[in-house]
């Protein structure tokens, strides 16, 4: 985990989704086994086909993640800058003139 402290949200979820790609990898070459090896059964065709759902899906929840975090980050940074402005400005009044209230989130 040390190593993932210094990461970014965009390292991380990459990191995710290339872990995510070694499972499909791994579920696809076991159900190509499992059919070479003869007729597979349903119950391990749906298990098979449920894992590989549930990588897709997992991507694509990392990806509405990504759109989120990097939003947030964004308005969060325009906040700071705003802040910051008005806290210069009620230093160069002394005593206020500046009507900024942040927001609460």
């Amino acid at each position: 985990m040390g190593q993932q402290e210094a990461l970014g949200i965009k390292d991380l979820i990459k990191l995710s989704n290339e872990q995510i790609d070694t499972v499909t990898t791994e579920v696809r070459r076991a159900a190509s086994k499992k059919q070479q090896g003869g007729e597979p059964s349903d119950v391990t065709s749906l298990v098979l086909e449920l894992m590989l759902d549930n990588s897709a899906c997992r991507k694509r929840l990392n990806d509405y993640t990504e759109g989120l975090l990097v939003q947030t980050a964004h308005k969060m940074e325009s906040f700071k800058a705003a802040y910051e402005t008005s806290k210069q400005g009620k230093k160069e009044t002394k005593g206020g003139g500046s009507f900024f209230t942040p927001r609460r989130f």
